[in-house]
Formats: C-alpha cells, sequence, structure tokens
C-alpha cells in the first residue's frame, strides 16, 4: 500500500500542473510548469517519453506494468474500455475525476474504489465491474435471445409470454450513489443452483415490469429491483425444491 500511494501521489502531482489528460494518459501540462515537472519525474526515477515535446508528457508503460497499474482518463474512458479480463491483475487508476482527488480500483477479492486523496467512496467504477458482470454472465441465464436489431432483450415465458426489455445504459446506472455488491452476492448465489429457477424468476421480472407503462425504462427498473428479483426467486426455489423432496422421499413401500 505504501508504494501504490507513493506511485498515485506521483501521477496526482502531473495531473495538477496539467491542462488535461487524453485518453492514452498523456498529460498536456501547463508550459511554465514543464521543466519542474520533469524534474520532478526524474528525481522520482520516472521515465519518459522522449518522442513527444512541449507541454506533453507520456509516462512509460513499464511504470504502469512494474507498479501493476491500469490508468484510464476519465470514467467515460473507463466505462469505453474496461474489461472483467482487466479485473484482479492491476489496480485501476481514473486519474481526470475531481481536481484533488483521483479514483482508485483496488484488485482486492471484495471490489472496493475509493477517492485518493479524500478518502471518499466510490461507486461508479465498482458498480460498473458488477453490472458488466450481470449483463455478461447472469443475463444468458435468463435471457432467451437479444435482439440485436433493436437492442432489445427477450424473455419468454409459458405463462407470460413473449416480454421484451430495451437494452439500456449500464454507464448511467453506475453512477447511482449505492454499492451493487450485494446484488450481484445474491447473484452468485442463484447462480451455483442447479437449473429449475429460470422460469421462476424469468416470471417474476415480467409481472414485476409490466405494470409500468414505460417500456423505455424497463431496464433501469429491473436492475433497480434485481436484488429483490433475485432473493425472491430463492425463497421460491427453496419452497420448490423441499417440496420436491418431501414428494420424492415422503412414501414408504413395502
Amino acid at each position: 500500500m505504501e508504494n501504490l500511494n507513493k506511485v498515485i501521489n506521483i501521477l496526482l502531482t502531473i495531473k495538477k500542473a496539467s491542462i488535461s489528460i487524453n485518453d492514452d494518459a498523456v498529460f498536456y501540462i501547463h508550459k511554465d510548469k514543464v521543466d519542474e515537472i520533469k524534474k520532478y519525474l526524474s528525481e522520482n526515477g520516472v521515465e519518459i517519453n522522449d518522442i513527444l515535446h512541449g507541454d506533453q508528457i507520456e509516462i512509460e508503460r513499464s511504470f504502469y506494468i512494474q507498479n501493476n497499474i491500469q490508468p484510464y482518463k476519465d470514467f467515460k474512458n473507463y466505462f469505453n474500455r474496461f474489461e472483467l479480463s482487466d479485473f484482479g491483475g492491476r489496480t485501476i487508476i481514473i486519474l481526470q475525476e475531481g481536481e484533488q482527488d483521483t479514483v482508485v480500483f483496488n484488485n482486492n477479492e471484495i471490489p472496493t474504489s475509493y477517492f485518493f486523496q479524500s478518502g471518499k467512496q466510490d461507486f461508479k467504477a465498482p458498480n460498473y465491474y458488477f453490472l458488466k458482470k450481470i449483463i455478461e454472465i447472469f443475463f444468458p441465464r435468463i435471457v432467451d435471445y437479444i435482439d440485436s436489431t433493436h437492442n432489445k432483450y427477450i424473455l419468454l415465458s409459458p405463462e407470460c409470454g413473449k416480454f421484451e426489455i430495451p437494452a439500456g445504459n449500464i454507464s448511467e446506472i453506475a453512477g447511482i450513489e449505492k454499492s451493487l455488491e450485494d446484488t450481484y452476492k445474491a447473484i452468485e448465489k442463484i447462480l451455483s443452483f442447479q437449473k429449475g429457477w429460470e422460469p421462476i424468476i424469468k416470471n417474476r421480472i415480467i409481472r414485476g415490469l409490466e405494470v409500468y407503462t414505460k417500456p423505455e425504462e424497463y431496464f433501469y427498473w429491473l436492475i433497480g429491483n434485481l436484488e429483490q428479483f433475485v432473493t425472491t426467486t430463492i425463497r421460491d426455489y427453496d419452497v420448490f425444491s423441499a417440496s420436491h423432496n418431501r414428494n420424492n422421499f415422503g412414501t414408504i413401500r413395502t
């Protein structure tokens, strides 16, 4: 952690002297700060790309690799580039968020993200991670097919028929001021079950969403209520399993 803090302080120092940062983590330094920053980096053993001239400073990629860091310019850059495989190997640093802060998304077993130096908790980075897992791991278990032409998820249920959910922008949902960690914990639990729970949750989702009059908001209501849908399905599935076991073993034959 001490070394990580030192590395983040180096990045924060460059950021404070910058006018802007581009998507490739090139810092555009205030002209009167260029020599000062170059000297600072040299004193800290940080190599820069010598090809760039003037007010542009790009830290050599080896700096990020050696310190297990994946930099992103800002949340938009993070949303556009982040893949689930990016998590776990490197600490993610989101550079340009807040004048005095940088977001640090740690590669702990339980994803945690905070603003350095203020220490305020960040929800956006881990929520986007959880949302990607929901879309890529959970949805394939409950969605019958995807209408790519119209960007819709299609659910088919013998009880409720066909139901369409227009896809939403998960980067918008990531900004809610609450963690989606508990939602995904519930999902992990239900994914560990044998098959049989999928029709239950599909019916619950369809019945829960069809009362709303704005289909364009179905996706957002679904994510907002997903933990409740999952935990209720777990309860129903447990009741079904217990009843099924009693029926199988309740009669003794002689």
